[in-house]
């Protein structure tokens, strides 16, 4: 476990910390959360160093992870959907967890979808989504 708080991680402790499951109060949740900041550390890690607005860097980066990233962009490379997010501010990126609980069926423990989950889709289709977030704080990840 890590402490509480900011740190600056090396490439082994955030990959350390992305995979930590045991111990956790809400488990798999925090663990969702918990890669959920990574990403966005790491979207704004890439962002202030001018990674995303050069794009000889941007595709040196993307070749040397390939090998060991998957995505699933819908059939768009990953230069082309980084260019396109190359204005994207790392602070206007919320993180949100499905409203959702745990249960145990037949040995196996699943995430259900809360009934709260039917008014977070309602708000993504009607652009009603910080109006949601103000109401259901709780399943924000800050």
């Amino acid at each position: 476990m890590f402490p509480a708080g900011c740190q600056d991680l090396t490439g082994g402790q955030a990959l350390d910390l992305a995979r930590q499951r045991y111990g956790l109060p809400a488990g798999d949740l925090d663990r969702g959360r918990t890669h959920q900041r990574l990403i966005q550390a790491m979207v704004d890690r890439a962002a202030s160093s001018g990674l995303l607005t050069d794009p000889l860097r941007l595709d040196r980066t993307i070749r040397a992870v390939g090998d060991v990233l998957t995505v699933d962009t819908g059939g768009v490379s990953l230069p082309e959907l980084a260019y396109a997010l190359r204005r994207l501010r790392p602070d206007r990126i919320t993180g949100i967890t499905l409203p959702s609980y745990p249960q145990l069926i037949d040995g196996t423990s699943y995430v259900l979808a809360d009934p709260t989950a039917d008014g977070l889709y309602r708000a993504v289709r009607e652009s009603q989504l910080a109006a949601w977030l103000d109401a259901h704080p709780g399943w924000r990840n800050d």
